[in-house]
């Protein structure tokens, strides 16, 4: 079909929804759209999707304080590491072994330290900084995985791979 229709309903349906998870799967559609429409050269329909994004997607969140809100560290590309445990390793569990080499094939940047109630108090303001443990400075506790996505999508990062947060 037609692309823009497609974003015009998925932008009208961003509007009215408020969990985080029917967000989060509204915002893949679309950025599925733009990645389509980027593949074929077609700027108007990538712009216009953009724009649901931009305008609808998180019209209901406040503005954001973009990446500045933490510091990064930029991790070089072709880094190698061995990921998981060995088999002698007590603390390791059967979903991490056997270890072998990663290679981080692109370049990528990881925020230095863990977002703290404080910031994500900025994303959602009826977060309870005060009832959450250790105050406005302690890592936020206790959020989902599309909530934390969708936090990263606002700041204008992504979540890492598990290769990544190794």
């Amino acid at each position: 079909g037609d692309p823009r229709g497609a974003a015009r309903v998925l932008g009208r349906l961003a509007a009215v929804k408020t969990d985080t998870q029917e967000l989060w799967h509204i915002a893949s559609a679309l950025d599925e759209l733009k990645a389509a429409a980027e593949a074929r050269e077609d700027e108007g329909v990538a712009a216009e999707v953009e724009a649901v994004l931009a305008k609808q997607l998180f019209a209901a969140l406040p503005p954001s304080p973009g990446r500045g809100i933490l510091e990064w560290c930029e991790v070089a590309a072709d880094t190698r590491f061995v990921m998981g445990g060995s088999r002698d390793d007590s603390e390791s569990s059967d979903d991490e072994r056997p270890q072998h080499e990663v290679t981080i094939a692109r370049r990528f940047a990881i925020a230095k330290t863990s977002v703290t109630n404080a910031m994500w108090k900025l994303f959602r303001p009826d977060h309870a900084e005060h009832a959450a443990p250790g105050g406005r400075d302690a890592p936020v506790v206790e959020v989902s995985w599309y909530d934390a996505a969708m936090f990263c999508r606002w700041i204008g990062a992504r979540l890492p791979s598990e290769a990544e947060w190794e």
